[in-house]
Parts: structure tokens; sequence; C-alpha cells
């Protein structure tokens, strides 16, 4: 099954989604408070504990603002790949 954006919009107003990424950003954050904390306030930037913080704040948020477009193109659903691909 390949979703419609219809189907998509629909996920994503859902409030059990809504919720979710409200957690996912919320996490995204305690990421950067920690990064600030570490870099900042400690004083001691263990440069692969900073990489890994932003890194996962990074991700959370790049998952939240995900469109239609961007997940069929990661999944080679869209018309674009299909005419690379053609």
């Amino acid at each position: 099954m390949t979703p419609t954006p219809d189907d998509f919009e629909i996920w994503s107003v859902n409030p059990v989604t809504e919720y979710v990424l409200q957690a996912m950003r919320a996490h995204a954050e305690r990421q950067r408070q920690a990064w600030l904390s570490l870099s900042w306030g400690s004083g001691k930037a263990d440069p692969e504990t900073l990489m890994e913080l932003r890194t996962r704040a990074d991700t959370l948020e790049g998952f939240c603002g995900l469109t239609f477009e961007a997940v069929q193109r990661l999944n080679g659903d869209s018309a674009e790949d299909a005419e690379d691909n053609g």
C-alpha cells in the first residue's frame, strides 16, 4: 500500500500522531539543553558527546518536519525517482 497525500494529512493531524511528535520535539529540546549544559555550563566539551546530542536533536526534528513528498523520496516512490530510474 502506498499512502496518498490525503492519507498522510489525516495521519499528521491525528491526535496520537501530534502527541508523539510533541514528545519527539520535547526530547530534541532536551538534547539541545544537554548540549548547552555540557559545552557552556561545564566547560567540558567532549566533541563526541556533543556531536551525539546534536545528531539526536537534528534527527528528531527532521522526522517531525517530514512532508509527504520527502517520505515519498525516501521510499523511492516519488515521480522524480520514477523518472530517474526509467
